[in-house]
């Protein structure tokens, strides 16, 4: 009865501690949960968490972290986060400073060799915090940070451990295994050679009576690994012992295939990896012993002697029944040291094949065999229609696929091409976010002139685009973007890429990094596509600037919005300033231009006006050509920003390297739409804000704006504007023209812009100098005549001009103004001679001979001999004189 008491009370007690220990399994998953978007979101200046947390509580943080990996918590954003803050682990010591070293930590954690998934991802962030490599915490089983490291091959680890004295041969005391047994056994090379060169025992054997020779013998199929370990042993000149006996069987071995089928082979194999029977013990030491039997698979052959491929082996099933278990590529490798036919490629009910487990699990070097022995790289499952391609796991496969003629846009029956499969979270594979995946692809089918359809849609819809953006993949987003991804495929449900950014799983980060969105929107500003701009408007995303020591913003930096300035028509530029919406953040480009430039540029009013509201300067220099805000906004035709520009303190007198200032730009022709309407405004603005215009203001060749209003655009109305503002109508330029001389030197309407310049400078009562030489000694006369003009030569001396001291052109004066190629040039040119010539000899001129023989050349040299009979009457000539003139 005592008994059993005794034995209630222990089950009782057993229960409690059971039970006790879920709910702190629990709890530890919910306060983990809570802490996660904590962790997660944090923002602002990161805390000293050794202020906050004693080392033990980060150990448990860690360690929970990782245990719960299986519950949906990650570890990776905690170490990231302790990494940030700069927590680094420091050791406790005992009275005589020495350090503790018997602790487990979250480096240590896999004392029973459990593997979780995220160690590859988390361990080398943890050597991070855990650094210091002169402290070897060691957990109750004996296994130490230094095991740890050599298990996942990080050789610089390693290398640091043991400068620092590490024993190369420290032992799990639960297990008996070294490092080197550890390095072996993953299969790390590079540690496994560092270990060897710094006195690691090969001989060393651990608790079954395994040498690392003996892992080695199982674990490789070739002999890279044992050759180097022979070549170093043989330098040091050391032993190894290549007959060493583990515990295991003994004696001799049997011929299995002088007892079995291999039809019963392949049952023992498959019961042995069956979960309800298998702890993982039993079926390897099966696999070992079939191995070191020699067993070998030897297929079943047809009436001609060749293979029957349709059989169902171990291969199949451990593949089909462990494929996201870690490290399956070791199992299956063993296996194919049994099923080591590459040239029988054995297909299942369902069509899948040797092959394609190989790929699938990542055996390259067993692919590679298979390829050489002519598998076909394209190759389909009946069930899936997947090719080898679509099964492949790692980036190695797929490249050597692809090289050998593996087609990446087949389609198996869901419509999924490899593009898909990569940029599918749903798919176990080993690429996640790994852009250089994608870019090999198209590296390579760009060497083989294959196109890839980047675009393909699967069975529901779905493009690569697609699917990596619900995955929340920024790096393939990116790349597939780059390589001409369509933004704007909507799927079977009607959802685009924008519709599917802007789902929940896009409210914690954005989808890509800011220096991949200023090369995918400068792509979209050179293409002016604005789906793309659009695109990312859509998910939200908003620039930062990044900061200096001192926290302020580096405006140092070419964006998107500087490479529009050629673009005059562009509308892309207020799309861009959804997202470069910080404007107390004036970015600039090598030359100067910034954004504020570019905002008054392209007309953006409401983006100017938050550039003044936060401070900008109106007179800032925009370029190497030493123009202004308003300088750019009237180029452009920009009416409300010039206005706003004006009336914020803009200086409409300030001039650039050229010497122009603002109503030079408008008197130049610039401002095609609204010059006068621009001139207005820019003297009734500035007169409001008693800053008057300098309408007489020179360029560097002297000009003032009404020398360019009558040369550029003969703008009759401009013209009189500036006369009634008190443009002076005799200003001479570095040239010596006055307005009258440009008239008649490159006006196209010089007649009409006269008759404008004349009666408004007499209602004014300005006196306007018809007689004024420039430097080369013209007058506005000689000109006029020069060009063929008999109306503005009336007009000229209807207003005074003088013809006592008259002129007359010379023949390369004349010749400058001979438009060869006009229509109708002979008839305008020998009735335009006449015409000046009979309007000189109205007023009094005499035309001379020399003048007149002068004009008979012309007629000679451009054959416009039509009408010479009345110019020989006009000017009294005989025949003696023709013929002097058309003498050779």
């Amino acid at each position: 009865m005592a008994d059993d008491n005794q034995n209630c009370s222990s089950k009782s007690k057993s229960i409690h501690e059971e039970v006790a220990y879920q709910k702190i399994e629990e709890k530890s998953h919910e306060f983990l949960r809570k802490i996660y978007p904590f962790i997660r979101d944090y923002q602002g200046q990161l805390p000293n968490l050794k202020d906050i947390f004693q080392p033990g509580a980060i150990d448990w943080l860690l360690a929970e972290s990782i245990k719960s990996a299986d519950s949906g918590i990650e570890a990776k954003p905690l170490v990231d986060f302790l990494i940030r803050t700069g927590y680094k682990d420091e050791p406790k010591v005992d009275k005589d400073g020495k350090p503790l070293l018997h602790r487990a930590t979250a480096l240590n954690l896999e004392t029973a060799g459990d593997c979780v998934d995220c160690w590859d991802v988390v361990i080398p962030d943890l050597f991070k915090i855990y650094d210091r490599f002169d402290v070897n915490y060691t957990d109750e089983a004996g296994y130490t940070h230094f095991h740890t490291a050599c298990k996942y091959g990080f050789k610089e680890v390693v290398e640091k451990f043991l400068e620092l004295g590490q024993d190369p041969n420290c032992i799990v005391t639960e297990t008996g295994d070294s490092p080197l047994h550890v390095a072996v056994g993953y299969r790390c090379f590079n540690v496994i050679e560092l270990l060897v060169k710094r006195g690691a025992d090969m001989n060393l054997a651990n608790n079954s009576g395994y040498t690392p020779l003996h892992i080695i013998c199982e674990v490789d199929d070739d002999d890279d690994s044992m050759k180097m370990i022979f070549d170093i042993y043989k330098e040091k000149n050391l032993p190894v012992q290549v007959n060493a006996q583990d515990k295991d069987y003994q004696g001799q071995l049997p011929n299995l295939r002088d007892i079995f089928q291999p039809e019963a082979i392949d049952w023992i194999l498959k019961e042995s990896f069956k979960p309800s029977n298998n702890s993982g013990t039993e079926s390897k030491l099966l696999v070992d012993f079939l191995i070191s039997t020699g067993y070998k698979d030897e297929p079943k052959v047809d009436r001609d002697g060749k293979p029957l491929l349709h059989r169902s082996t171990p291969v199949h099933y451990v593949c089909e029944q462990y494929r996201i278990v870690n490290h399956i590529h070791i199992v299956i490798r063993e296996l194919f040291k049994i099923y080591d036919r590459f040239d029988v490629n054995y297909t299942d009910d369902s069509g899948s094949t040797h092959f394609h487990v190989a790929c699938d699990t990542g055996c390259l070097d067993l692919v590679e065999k298979f390829l050489e022995l002519g598998q076909d790289p394209n190759c389909l499952v009946s069930e899936t229609g997947d090719s080898p391609l679509h099964v492949a796991r790692n980036k190695e496969v797929v490249e050597l696929l692809l090289r050998n003629g593996a087609d990446p846009n087949l389609a198996n029956a869901e419509g999924s091409t490899l593009l898909h499969v990569v940029c599918n979270d749903d798919k176990p594979h080993d690429f996640n976010d790994d852009e250089t995946t994608v870019k090999m692809i198209f590296d390579i089918c760009d060497e083989k002139n294959l196109p890839v359809q980047i675009n393909a849609q699967d069975k529901l819809g779905w493009t690569p685009l697609q699917l990596a953006l619900k995955a929340g993949y920024k790096k393939l987003v990116e790349c597939l973007l780059r390589n001409g991804a369509d933004p704007n495929l909507a799927n079977a449900e009607g959802s685009t890429p924008l519709h599917i950014s802007s789902q929940d799983r896009f409210d914690d980060y954005d989808p890509l990094e800011p220096e991949s969105i200023d090369w995918i929107l400068k792509k979209s500003v050179e293409e002016d596509d604005h789906s793309i701009v659009d695109f990312v408007i859509h998910t939200g995303y908003k620039d930062e600037p990044k900061v200096d020591e001192d926290g302020q913003p580096i405006l140092d930096r070419i964006t998107p919005i500087h490479l529009v300035y050629e673009d005059e028509e562009s509308t892309i530029v207020s799309k861009l300033f959804q997202i470069y919406d910080r404007f107390d953040v004036n970015y600039t480009d090598e030359d100067g231009l910034t954004h504020f430039h570019l905002a008054c540029r392209f007309g953006c009013e409401d983006e100017v006006l938050k550039f003044l509201e936060a401070g900008q300067d109106p007179n800032s220099i925009a370029d190497e050509d030493g123009n202004t805000p308003l300088h750019l906004a009237l180029e452009n035709d920009r009416k409300d920003v010039t206005k706003l520009l004006l009336r914020n303190g803009a200086d409409p007198n300030l001039a650039n390297e050229n010497g122009l200032t603002p109503l030079h730009v408008i008197c130049a022709g610039f401002c095609n739409l609204y010059c006068i309407e621009m001139a207005k405004m820019l003297f009734e603005v500035s007169d409001e804000r008693y800053h008057p215009v300098q309408i007489d203001a020179r360029d560097i060749k002297g000009n003032t704006p009404l020398h360019l209003a009558i040369d550029y655009r003969s703008y009759k109305n401009l013209v009189e504007f500036l006369l009634r503002n008190g443009a002076n109508p005799n200003a001479t330029n570095e040239e010596g023209s006055t307005p009258l001389h440009i008239a008649c030197i490159e006006c196209s309407e010089t007649f009409d812009m006269l008759e404008i310049f004349f009666k408004t400078n007499k209602e004014l009562d300005q006196l306007v100098q018809l007689d004024t030489r420039d430097n080369s000694g013209r007058t506005p006369l000689q000109y006029a005549v020069a060009r063929l003009l008999p109306d503005v030569v009336d007009l000229l001396l209807d207003h005074g001009a003088d013809l006592s001291g008259f002129v007359f052109p010379t023949a390369s004066h004349f010749r400058k103004y001979f438009h060869t190629k006009g229509k109708n040039f002979k008839l305008k040119v020998a009735s335009g001679l006449l015409a000046v010539v009979e309007r000189l000899e109205n007023r009094g001129y005499e035309l001379g001979r020399s003048n007149a023989l002068m004009i008979m050349q012309l007629f000679d040299e451009y054959d416009l001999f039509l009408n010479t009979n009345s110019v020989f009457a006009k000017c009294r000539y005989n025949d003696e004189q023709e013929r002097e003139v058309k003498k050779p």
